[in-house]
């Protein structure tokens, strides 16, 4: 399972780095200026948080979560734009398209769909 302080740990670092306040960035998210010291003693964040703070940091939700350790979000490396199909690409453009709830969503579903056994 996630440990709530080693991702409020991410995001406070992940401000540092992008010379940032963390109260700046929660005021960007229009979250309480407590909202991550919260976070980090036991209160749940939703996935449209993360992935907002996740997205004004631009690192990806799983750098956030201790999946990756790769930082970067939406960059692209040549290599992996080039090993993207056409319906791959026609995919995240209509993914792109989706209103940030609703992306959100869709996201959360898939990661359940490979969950699942």
């Amino acid at each position: 399972m996630y440990n709530n302080q080693e991702i409020a740990f991410k995001i406070k670092q992940s401000a540092k780095s992008k010379k940032v306040t963390v109260k700046q960035l929660l005021e960007k998210c229009n979250l309480n200026i407590n909202y991550i010291s919260q976070f980090a003693n036991g209160k749940d964040m939703t996935a449209g948080n993360l992935y907002k703070i996740a997205d004004l940091l631009d690192v990806s939700v799983d750098y956030l979560l201790g999946r990756s350790d790769a930082p970067a979000s939406s960059a692209i490396s040549d290599k992996q734009a080039t090993e993207f199909s056409a319906e791959d690409a026609e995919i995240l453009a209509l993914i792109k398209k989706l209103p940030l709830k609703k992306r959100v969503k869709f996201i959360s579903s898939l990661y359940d769909e490979l969950d699942e056994p």
